[in-house]
């Protein structure tokens, strides 16, 4: 007969190895981005983050704890050997020397599916964009002082139309020549009409519109290109190109130095805001984009952000759409399970909604995640290609 006084105190150890374990894989990725944040700064001056040595500091008491061969760990808890061989490896990988009831304390922790935090060329790293979805999903107050909180925060804080338009001009806009800065600042409109627009940009205030810009651009710092994937700035860091995740630098295919060169006083995204608002958005506006051009009604991010898109068909079905770009299917399968989007919405329907480049990336991403909702009735998992063809067919009054 099991003692429950024995099992009660094993299940608070494990929550406790849990949360330790959840909480140095935030400080480390947040360390990881800082440290990347600094190098841009200033190349030659070391990018100390204290966040990142707590992190460390976390997770070599947790392997002293968790593991019988400590002392062969702990010598590789220095920033450089960590970088190299840790944080370019799995997360899960962290834990392979750990006894076994410590590596099922952490199985069900969100962070144990993602990727390497770091890419390494040389003596350079770069944060990945695994990173920053740790930093995405992460509910850390360290994150409420990030500028991209507060961007976040203050669309929030204004009207449906304001939040719309500022989201999509995120998007849009990843540089702002001098010229479209000044305008803004002297109250003037951009003067690039918004294909989306759907009137939200008569209503915007020029006040509002000059403290927005100013909280969510800065100065290009230093020469750069402009990012032929995404938009942004991109320089080289030893040998390798470096922009807002990896797939930019997979589309650098030429000649570096023959890209677009960013003019001097320009202005971008704040890195944060282009991480977590403008790159994950251009996979959103391609679906407003197919939507719009089958002369479909739609509505962009409803009740401020409760779904991404919410199509009206010809039907009269509602159907509820989130674009979703996480690079491993695991993440999005644990999200999808507790979602509640056709209750809040009203919905008929819920679809989320992948690039197609993940599929083709991962085959058998699409077949995971519809195997989690395959007891939840109304909800699918599409690429942005097959489900483009859905709309299609729903605007001839076919279904699907």
């Amino acid at each position: 007969m099991s003692d429950p006084i024995a099992a009660a105190e094993a299940a608070g150890k494990a929550r406790d190895i849990a949360n330790r374990f959840e909480t140095a894989v935030f400080l480390i990725a947040y360390g990881i981005a800082e440290k990347d944040g600094l190098y841009e700064a200033d190349p030659h001056r070391y990018p100390y983050s204290q966040a990142f040595r707590h992190g460390m500091n976390i997770l070599a008491a947790l392997c002293a704890e968790c593991s019988d061969d400590a002392e062969e760990l702990l010598p590789t808890f220095n920033e450089s050997d960590f970088i190299r061989n840790s944080a370019a490896s799995d997360v899960r990988e962290w834990t392979a020397r750990w006894r076994d009831e410590c590596r099922e304390a952490v199985e069900g922790c969100r962070s144990i599916e993602i990727g390497p935090l770091a890419s390494v060329d040389g003596d350079y790293f770069a944060a990945t964009s695994e990173c920053y979805e740790v930093l995405r999903f992460a509910e850390n107050d360290l994150l409420g002082g990030h500028q991209e909180r507060r961007v976040y925060e203050f669309l929030r804080a204004g009207t449906q139309e304001q939040y719309v338009y500022g989201r999509r001009m995120l998007i849009r806009h990843p540089l702002l020549t001098w010229n479209e800065y000044v305008r803004i600042k002297t109250g003037l409109a951009l003067g690039d009409p918004d294909p989306l627009d759907q009137g939200e940009a008569d209503t915007i205030d020029p006040v509002w519109l000059q403290e927005f810009v100013s909280m969510a651009y800065e100065p290009v710092p230093g020469a750069a290109k402009v990012c032929p994937n995404c938009g942004w700035t991109m320089t080289m860091r030893g040998k390798q190109p470096h922009c807002s995740s990896a797939t930019c630098a997979e589309a650098v295919t030429g000649d570096f130095d023959k890209l677009d060169s960013v003019a001097h006083d320009a202005f971008r995204l704040s890195r944060g805001v282009m991480h977590y608002i403008s790159s994950p958005g251009k996979l959103e506006l391609a679906i407003a984009e197919a939507a719009a051009g089958l002369g479909l009604k739609y509505e962009m991010w409803p009740l401020k952000d409760t779904c991404d898109i919410l199509i009206h068909l010809p039907d009269g079905r509602q159907l509820a759409v989130d674009a979703k770009a996480y690079g491993r299917a695991e993440r999005l399968a644990r999200e999808i399970e507790d979602d509640t989007g056709i209750a809040q919405m009203c919905a008929d329907e819920v679809a989320y909604v992948v690039p197609d480049q993940v599929e083709r990336d991962h085959p058998g991403y699409r077949a995971l995640c519809n195997a989690v909702l395959r007891g939840k009735t109304g909800y699918s998992c599409e690429t942005l290609r097959n489900f483009s063809k859905r709309l299609d067919a729903a605007a001839k009054g076919g279904t699907r």
